[in-house]
């Protein structure tokens, strides 16, 4: 008998935790051009590793079973991986894939929840993927995984780009403005700051965020990703 594969990289079992709320998942037939390039995908993370793994053989094609914040995120490794592909054949595939799987995440019911807006428009308990920084170009954005900022209907969050990783506080303003501090890791070392943003109404949300005694930058993020070109 096999064994010792428990919670190693050929363990597609789904993650345990969270799983009794879990969001409902929605089974996607895709093309086997489409399948064939989730799998070469070299940016997955675990869980999305899974679910790519997971997939089966229809006679319509390989069947996905994901919901809609898993699909969020793996149109996000999709985007970076062509992003940063210099083979024109493999980007074409990776862009097919990604315009397949974002119009199958636009049918997906959304039910997430969306927070009251002001006159400014407060952004709504979804995460965006950050799409431009004025300090770092695209590569540079997404050098450890897609970078995003998410604003939790909780009044916490968390924002990704270069090796920066860090959870939000945030309270909304009289004018609809977010207002954030933030605290986390950059390769390794401590880290924290503030910021603030806002949403125009069409998914885009702009700001800028300040570390303490550094950098600050403004960005740009969008509620459903782009195919991103260099």
């Amino acid at each position: 008998m096999i064994s010792g594969w428990e919670d190693s990289p050929f363990d597609l079992r789904s993650s345990a935790a969270g799983a009794s709320d879990a969001e409902p998942t929605e089974s996607l037939v895709v093309g086997d051009d489409v399948a064939a390039a989730l799998r070469d995908l070299q940016l997955l993370d675990r869980e999305c590793e899974r679910l790519v793994y997971r997939m089966v053989g229809s006679a319509d094609g390989a069947v996905l079973t994901i919901n809609a914040e898993d699909l969020d995120e793996l149109l996000g490794f999709v985007a970076a991986e062509a992003n940063h592909e210099e083979d024109r054949r493999r980007r074409r595939r990776l862009d097919g894939a990604f315009l397949m799987l974002r119009g199958a995440l636009d049918s997906f019911p959304d039910d997430r929840p969306v927070l009251a807006t002001g006159s400014a428009g407060a952004p709504g308990g979804q995460w965006r993927r950050i799409v431009e920084m004025e300090l770092w170009d695209r590569a540079a954005l997404d050098l450890v995984e897609p970078a995003f900022i998410d604003f939790a209907a909780d009044g916490t969050g968390e924002l990704r780009f270069i090796a920066v990783r860090g959870w939000i506080d945030w309270r909304v303003d009289e004018g609809g403005r977010v207002d954030f501090t933030w605290d986390g890791v950059d390769e390794g070392d401590q880290v924290h700051g503030r910021g603030w943003a806002v949403a125009d109404g069409n998914g885009s949300l702009t700001g800028r965020i300040y570390f303490h005694r550094g950098d600050d930058s403004s960005f740009r993020a969008i509620r459903r990703l782009e195919v991103l070109q260099n």
